[in-house]
């Protein structure tokens, strides 16, 4: 009885282990993945779409691309990158380039985000960062920190565009 109580607490340990990439990063069916619903009551769509225009233009996105799906929904997709650290010393040689895709999709009075298909340059290659320096146990110590450093920096740039959405759209003089 003590052997299977042993092995039931390994194995959901296991599973709750799975949902986050080294406890830091969120995982949804093996990748790192961002996303919520947000809801705002009297906020058409039209502004959303509007916020999030103005958003990906002062957050420097590139491949900006918009569409309608239907009456109802709108979306708004780009790509975001930025420099963090990884390894032990702050050399420039150790800063990689971190790409996201993120697109926000309209809805009246809602409107949800989605930050995925996070990449890592490398001069002369991408990986995805799930895998990235993942073959030795010894980079594990640096992959946290990375992680714990492109955590931050998401949720910075998380928090910036739930600010922008929840602006009501201004009016001119």
């Amino acid at each position: 009885m003590k052997r299977l109580f042993i092995i039931f607490l390994l194995l959901s340990g296991e599973l709750v282990s799975q949902h986050t990439l080294s406890g830091v990063l969120p995982l949804s069916s093996g990748k790192v993945i961002y996303k919520q619903v947000h809801e705002i009551v009297g906020h058409p769509k039209e502004i959303f779409i509007v916020n999030a225009k103005a958003w990906f233009s002062a957050n420097k996105a590139s491949h900006i691309n918009e569409e309608e799906i239907d009456k109802k929904h709108h979306i708004i997709k780009g790509k975001i990158s930025f420099k963090t650290l990884w390894g032990p010393n702050d050399f420039p040689e150790l800063y990689k380039e971190v790409q996201y895709n993120v697109k926000v999709t309209a809805k009246n009075n809602r409107y949800q985000y989605e930050f995925t298909n996070f990449i890592v340059k490398d001069p002369g290659k991408t990986s995805q960062l799930e895998i990235y320096k993942a073959e030795y146990k010894k980079y594990d110590t640096y992959n946290h920190d990375f992680y714990v450093r492109i955590d931050k920096e998401v949720k910075k740039m998380i928090a910036s565009l739930v600010q922008k959405m929840n602006t009501p759209l201004e009016t001119g003089p």
